[in-house]
């Protein structure tokens, strides 16, 4: 399939060849959310910021619920200094692992728990990261994160989070 393909293509850095394969795949199924969520990804690591912030947007008004998509719209608000828009879109991804975690894979756990600390929400990002510990063999990916102070600063006697 031209998808896997493109996948593969990124994975080996060659992103202008993923990305005609991701546009081929856009063109012949109609504007796949997959697709443009990949294109979204090449976009990025192009530094095109702003198109990665639009395929992004495109792919949640096709499909509210993508994995990722969500995630790295907001990692692209963050960049941009919009840190309660990306708040607000993080939230939703928290609404959402509550109703169904099983959802979640322990990569997308992973990428979420460090963007929750990057916009300032330590406490939702320390649950985040304990469930991360919860699913063995992925435990040790977790605990980088939780190492360093939880505490908010009016809290700092209170020390490092055991």
């Amino acid at each position: 399939r031209s998808q896997d393909c493109g996948c593969r293509l990124v994975d080996m850095s060659r992103r202008a060849e993923a990305g005609r394969r991701f546009r081929r795949v856009n063109e012949l199924e109609n504007g796949t959310p997959d697709a443009r969520f990949f294109l979204g990804g090449i976009a990025a690591r192009q530094h095109r910021f702003d198109r990665a912030a639009e395929l992004y947007a495109l792919v949640l008004g096709i499909e509210d619920d993508h994995p990722g998509a969500r995630r790295r719209a907001a990692k692209l608000q963050f960049r941009r200094g919009e840190l309660g828009e990306a708040r607000r879109m993080l939230r939703r991804d928290l609404r959402q692992l509550r109703e169904r975690p099983r959802d979640f894979t322990a990569e997308d756990l992973d990428e979420l728990g460090p963007l929750l600390l990057d916009v300032r929400l330590p406490r939702h990002a320390q649950k985040v990261l304990r469930a991360l510990t919860d699913r063995p063999p992925d435990a040790a990916r977790a605990w980088p994160h939780l190492h360093g102070p939880q505490a908010p600063p009016a809290d700092r006697q209170a020390g490092l989070v055991p």
